[in-house]
């Protein structure tokens, strides 16, 4: 802001009671809606984040962990065909008033007890978008949507999920069409090997706080094979008696063989309603599920790129509109990113207008070329937010900082040529 009186009016605005969080994101949402009209098909990607905070100083907060206070963010994300991110179909938030256990340590019939599964959050998320979509499009979730209630219900309104399982090779199962009662890890490991495929995987720092799932590893060339099956995932005796007995799946395994020693190696059950009978088949729902890795990208825009966990605002309700504000802000960071890494050679009027790449040319001490290229003109966007060129790829923060200066400088500009306050693209 750039004075007082505009920090005041930006602080009434996050603090107003009549202000909703919905109502803000409510046009993205839409343009996000349209964007998708015009892709054939289109995935939306499932997750769940946790934004952190001083809790000494923001009122309405609640545990995060036994140390942290916070909020959780459950969040779609919409991505077409071609992996291009077309925006954040729908996000819903809530806090944990009092720190609950673990699931991993609490039985599967006392989790299911719980009065406010956090879990039930997917399938209402799910359903939203679907309404709002008004189309079938595939829903991507990592292990923390395996869960027998969510996947019943949405086999039984015919709605299209791939979801990684948790690999509980015990867990009840039957194979297709011979019913025969298994475990689901005999039924995986009774697949059809379908192909292969190399894959470059690179390199994985420690993450204290991942270790368990996410280990370190070196970057390598990867050999993966490919098994589908047909099985059935029994009911576990736990969840409400109502729901269908079994649920009909198709399971997708990829596993990696021969991986390095002391390497952990690549191995994903993914369960999908999708169809399995040919290669191509197969091969889209791994490369659906291999986009689950774009809201991953999406959050670090959102809290690195766009600094929300920086905010310094005094209560939970004016932190929620802070993030309605900040979500297509983070989407427009991730759509310049990818652009970048997707098109480097492609001409910069592809994400930027021409008065932009005017004021980039006179801002930047770097040399900008008649006719920049995607990558140049980002390079570009960065060195305005502190980037060095040694320093290689810009990061989340010098994108973000560049983008505020960008905008910043074509506000001004448009004061000095008489012309009223921009809106910002119709898009966000």
């Amino acid at each position: 802001m750039r004075s007082d009186g505009e920090l005041e009016a930006f602080y009434r605005f996050v603090n107003n009671d009549r202000v909703e969080f919905d109502d803000i994101l409510a046009p993205h949402k839409r343009a996000t809606h349209e964007r998708a009209l015009a892709s054939q098909d289109v995935a939306v990607v499932h997750d769940t984040t946790t934004f952190a905070f001083d809790a000494e100083t923001t009122a309405g907060l609640g545990h995060l962990t036994s140390k942290k206070r916070g909020f959780f963010g459950h969040f779609a994300l919409a991505v077409d065909g071609h992996g291009a991110t077309l925006g954040v179909a729908d996000a819903v938030t809530w806090v944990r008033k009092t720190l609950r256990k673990r699931k991993g340590k609490l039985s599967g019939s006392q989790y299911a007890r719980l009065p406010d599964r956090e879990s039930s959050r997917w399938a209402t998320v799910v359903d939203r978008v679907d309404r709002s979509f008004g189309r079938s499009v595939v829903h991507i979730m990592d292990r923390e949507g395996d869960s027998y209630v969510l996947l019943a219900g949405m086999i039984a309104k015919e709605q299209r999920v791939v979801v990684r399982l948790r690999q509980q090779y015990g867990r009840r199962a039957t194979t297709v069409p011979a019913g025969d009662a298994r475990t689901l890890g005999e039924v995986v490991a009774g697949g059809r090997l379908v192909f292969e495929r190399h894959v470059p995987l690179s390199r994985r720092r420690t993450n204290p706080a991942l270790t368990a799932t996410h280990p370190a590893r070196e970057a390598r060339l990867a050999t993966l094979h490919i098994d589908v099956t047909r099985g059935q995932l029994a009911r576990p005796r736990y969840v409400d008696q109502a729901l269908p007995k079994q649920i009909d799946v198709n399971v997708v395994r990829v596993y990696e063989v021969d991986a390095p020693v002391g390497e952990e190696p690549i191995e994903w059950w993914l369960a999908t309603t999708e169809p399995i009978e040919t290669r191509t088949q197969v091969e889209r729902v791994v490369d659906w599920y291999r986009l689950r890795w774009r809201i991953e990208e999406y959050f670090k825009a959102l809290k690195t790129g766009c600094a929300f966990e920086k905010r310094k605002l005094e209560t939970l309700e004016g932190l929620r509109r802070a993030l309605a504000i900040l979500i297509p802000i983070a989407w427009h960071l991730l759509s310049l990113r990818d652009a970048t890494r997707a098109t480097p050679d492609a001409p910069a009027t592809m994400i930027f207008s021409e008065r932009q790449l005017n004021l980039l040319r006179a801002m930047s001490k770097r040399p900008l070329p008649a006719s920049p290229t995607v990558e140049e003109a980002l390079y570009a966007l960065a060195g305005q937010g502190g980037h060095l060129l040694r320093n290689g790829a810009p990061g989340w923060q010098t994108i973000g900082g560049g983008l505020e200066a960008l905008w910043w400088a074509e506000f001004g500009y448009l004061i000095a040529q008489n012309e009223r306050r921009p809106r910002r693209r119709a898009e966000m």
